[in-house]
């Protein structure tokens, strides 16, 4: 489950007859089919907890055809790149600040994302920048969901594709997952249960009551995965059904209910993901750690270090998480730089105002009382 990335070499892939294959057919359909998902930091923490420094950094993601108009108007393809490049620039300007190798747990894209992308980004490749620059850290992938999102680009589709058509037969979203042909709701439950399982023996074993946000997130997805397979049973539908065909009959039938169960899918291995978030940040030994993910997941992390009595030494919102690409405000790199310093002038400053401010306002309310009362007089 956890892949580090070599620090000082980078490597070329070497590919397969079926993988090569793969990698034509998932770049195709990034260009002229499927959207891409693009990742854009707009959120930000450091926070200190006795000698351990955490730093989240929250991305919304945006799926966007790369050769939509839209996606021309937003201009936030040179925006990531720009976003990585700083991202890059902060660390190498930081790391006299660590006294070991940062590990980031990294919520790495898709295999059908990565082999399709042709620029930086967040999500995609800022392991590969960061070792061009042969810095001091290690990347942990993290995806526990490569089942769960597999299924949801099958189910969550409106327009489903038949994947056991010829030519989309070894079609995979990761290379861990099996090929979308094959998926079926057994695959999916057994991936839920799995992940649920080895979540649920960490908790038995902690008796740490400041946990309380893992236990919440184990909770939101029980009651998903409740509702998931209420609605199997009620539409008499088995375990065994593949996905793409029940898709594709869906849509014949003008039915949505491929898309419901996407949806309690989502929040059932998504709460899972934000969970083992939990589980990673609260077993890391190391004095400085990150977490590059969306923006969602970060919420139960940080609730989890505040019980546990962090202190925010910086904190960024540029945006809401479901907020539209177009009024985005990406972290810029004073941003991050602050938040990998764990210091911001901004907010010194912004202290610093508000105090002058209120002294002003003290001062003045003093004075037209002394002039009230010189008047009376």
């Amino acid at each position: 489950m956890n892949q580090s990335i070599p620090r000082n070499k980078i490597f070329l892939p070497r590919y397969t007859k079926c993988q090569f294959r793969r990698y034509v057919v998932s770049f195709c359909m990034g260009l002229f089919c499927w959207p891409l998902l693009e990742a854009t930091t707009v959120e930000g923490d450091h926070l200190v907890l006795d000698d351990k420094h955490v730093y989240l950094f929250g991305d919304h993601h945006i799926h966007t055809p790369l050769f939509g108009g839209d996606y021309r108007k937003t201009g936030i393809f040179p925006v990531v790149e720009q976003q990585v490049d700083d991202f890059v620039d902060a660390l190498e300007e930081t790391a006299s600040l660590r006294s070991e190798p940062l590990h980031v747990l990294w919520e790495k894209a898709s295999y059908y994302s990565r082999s399709a992308t042709i620029h930086k980004d967040m999500m995609d490749n800022v392991d590969v920048e960061v070792a061009k620059r042969n810095l001091d850290v290690i990347f942990e992938d993290t995806e526990i969901r490569k089942v769960g999102i597999s299924a949801r680009h099958i189910l969550g589709d409106e327009m489903p594709i038949n994947y056991l058509e010829d030519g989309w037969r070894s079609v995979c979203y990761y290379e861990e997952a099996p090929p979308l042909s094959e998926l079926t709701f057994t695959h999916m439950i057994d991936a839920y249960k799995a992940c649920k399982s080895a979540l649920s023996e960490f908790r038995e074993a902690e008796v740490d009551d400041s946990l309380g946000m893992f236990d919440a997130e184990l909770m939101f997805a029980s009651s998903a995965y409740e509702r998931f397979k209420q609605l199997l049973d009620e539409n008499s539908i088995s375990p065994d059904t593949n996905l793409s065909e029940f898709a594709v009959g869906c849509l014949k039938s003008c039915s949505k209910l491929h898309n419901e169960l996407a949806e309690h899918s989502v929040e059932m291995f998504g709460r899972l993901y934000s969970a083992y978030f939990c589980q990673r940040i609260f077993q890391y030994k190391g004095k400085h750690v990150a977490i590059i993910a969306g923006s969602g997941h970060l919420k139960a992390v940080r609730n989890m270090l505040w019980h546990q009595g962090a202190k925010t030494k910086v904190h960024y919102r540029n945006a809401s998480v479901g907020q539209d690409h177009k009024s985005l405000r990406p972290l810029t790199k004073a941003q991050l730089l602050a938040i990998l310093k764990g210091v911001s002038f901004w907010y010194t400053f912004s202290a610093f105002k508000e105090n002058m401010i209120l002294c002003w306002y003290i001062a003045l309310t003093i004075l037209t009382d002394t002039c009230l009362q010189m008047d009376r007089g």
